[in-house]
């Protein structure tokens, strides 16, 4: 309910259409498994605001205070960001309903049918949205019937249904629409053409507001992120500790049985679903290509004196993660050590920075790559993308990059990005150092214009190999960074991890010691 309320929110949305699989698991808290690594369903759903439009009279409700509502309503300019709060903040309207449309066999078991009668979730089957939105659409599209939809969302079918455009097989009237939308005659060869009507006046384009209240992990989102970095951070310890064994040993892997041994340590932890995107495993140089597929046969050797760029995620029950490490399993070269740690700093500065609200991430990108920049090197990627709560492991509206919009979303409270600096040569090596973060409130010593000012917490709990750091290049600051976060690694991770794991709890010790005494060993 209180997912209706933040998609709709009050009267001035009769009827909201909603198209993308993410948002419907996310407005009705259902999860699938129709699509590879997103743990959603084939389905739409439809909120409906309140019935009889917001001039009908309520029950129990006078003239006078009818009135004064249909008046504050009409006032009322709902935004995104307004109702996104209404999410947060855990309200809901009794007046909202959401029909969905799925497979009925797929909710068919007894503890989802209890779940969408509690939430009072209407289901129909899949193919009848048609039918439905055709309804709404010969309606007399008074302000009560208005369909509002986002068409960045919507397929062109939906949209053509509500725009009251018949079916019709016949060769005459295929040409028929064609003409019809053919591109308008120019101005030199239609002078006295009239322009066209809109095609609906039930249909209103509205940017979908379930975007940014998907944004903002409530507290019970939030909870649920932590508890999957920990268990991933469990299965990268437990993977990364036997990696690097074997490979002392004299083993050489493959870069496909390195994607198939770390989801094997992932699929021991509980409640895992699925990769959340398929494993990047990139040897020497195919680490420089940036999304890069390991074929299963053919794929290069990962030995002894392999740099190895990994980036991998999952799916748990609680939570979605996405996490790079960058090792080498030999002695990297001085290039390559200072580009690392160039990379290194740039992750330091964007988890260090603390910024007013409002900012945009385009703003903050500046911070990881300046030192980069200095030495005349850059990547050619976004530095952060946003993150679904056990959904989609890219999503809106937030980002940080280099790209600048007019209509950017600035970075609020419960946001979850990614911190992924990199540097990539090509026919040589990449590097990228990949943690998920999440948007806190920071305490700092003023608070101008009485605004609390905003941070990062990181999610991803896993140590950074520091044989690729050239410490010369880092500051005090930075030092202090790569040790606190190494502690906390450790003071969380550690008790996670078997007891009769003696490989992974020493590996674990060791790449969590302070960078000094590392570097010593």
């Amino acid at each position: 309910a209180a997912a209706a309320a933040a998609a709709a929110a009050a009267a001035p949305i009769p009827h909201l259409l909603v198209s993308t699989l993410d948002e419907v698991a996310w407005l009705t808290n259902l999860r699938g498994s129709d699509v590879e690594c997103s743990p959603v369903f084939l389905s739409y759903a439809i909120v409906h605001g309140r019935s009889g439009g917001s001039e009908t009279k309520r029950e129990g409700e006078s003239e006078e205070d009818r009135k004064a509502r249909v008046k504050r309503e009409k006032e009322m300019a709902w935004t995104a960001e307004e109702e996104a709060k209404l999410y947060e903040e855990g309200e809901s309207d009794d007046d909202l309903t959401v029909t969905l449309y799925v497979d009925l066999a797929k909710v068919a078991g007894a503890e989802v049918q209890a779940h969408l009668k509690r939430e009072g979730i209407q289901v129909k089957s899949l193919g009848s949205i048609t039918a439905d939105l055709s309804t709404l659409a010969a309606t007399s599209g008074s302000k009560s019937d208005v369909v509002f939809v986002d068409p960045a969302r919507a397929s062109a079918a939906l949209l053509n249904t509500l725009s009251n455009k018949k079916k019709d097989s016949t060769r005459k009237r295929a040409r028929e629409e064609d003409e019809e939308t053919a591109p308008a005659p120019s101005p030199s060869t239609a002078t006295a053409a009239a322009p066209s009507p809109p095609v609906s006046s039930v249909v209103k384009e509205l940017t979908s507001p379930i975007v940014l209240a998907k944004a903002l992990k409530n507290p019970a989102e939030l909870q649920g992120m932590k508890e999957a970095h920990l268990r991933d951070a469990v299965a990268m310890a437990q993977f990364l500790s036997f990696l690097e064994k074997e490979i002392k040993g004299g083993r050489v892997f493959n870069e496909h049985e390195i994607h198939v041994e770390l989801t094997a340590r992932r699929a021991g932890q509980s409640g895992f679903l699925e990769p959340s995107f398929p494993t990047i495993a990139g040897a020497d140089s195919n680490g420089a290509i940036i999304h890069y597929r390991a074929p299963v046969e053919g794929c290069a050797s990962v030995s002894s004196e392999t740099m190895l760029l990994l980036d991998s995620g999952a799916q748990f029950d609680c939570g979605t993660t996405d996490i790079t490490r960058t090792m080498h399993f030999g002695t990297p070269s001085s290039h390559q050590r200072s580009c690392y740690t160039r990379v290194l700093q740039g992750h330091i500065a964007l988890d260090r920075c603390i910024f007013p609200p409002g900012t945009i991430g385009s703003i903050l990108d500046v911070l990881a790559r300046t030192h980069l920049w200095r030495a005349g090197l850059n990547y050619l990627h976004g530095t952060g993308h946003g993150v679904g709560a056990a959904l989609c492991v890219h999503e809106g509206p937030q980002s940080i990059s280099s790209r600048l919009s007019p209509t950017a979303t600035p970075l609020k409270k419960g946001m979850v990005v990614s911190n992924e600096p990199g540097y990539y040569e090509t026919g040589a090596f990449g590097i990228r150092i990949e943690n998920l973060i999440t948007v806190v409130e920071k305490d700092t010593p003023f608070k101008f214009q009485n605004e609390t000012y905003l941070g990062f917490e990181p999610l991803t709990l896993v140590p950074i190999q520091l044989k690729m750091v050239d410490p010369n290049m880092l500051s005090k600051d930075e030092i202090e960074w790569i040790d606190q976060y190494h502690a906390t690694v450790y003071d969380k991770v550690a008790s996670r991890l078997p007891a009769e794991d003696d490989v992974a709890q020493e590996w674990l010790r060791r790449n969590t010691r302070p960078l000094a005494e590392q570097l010593q060993a």
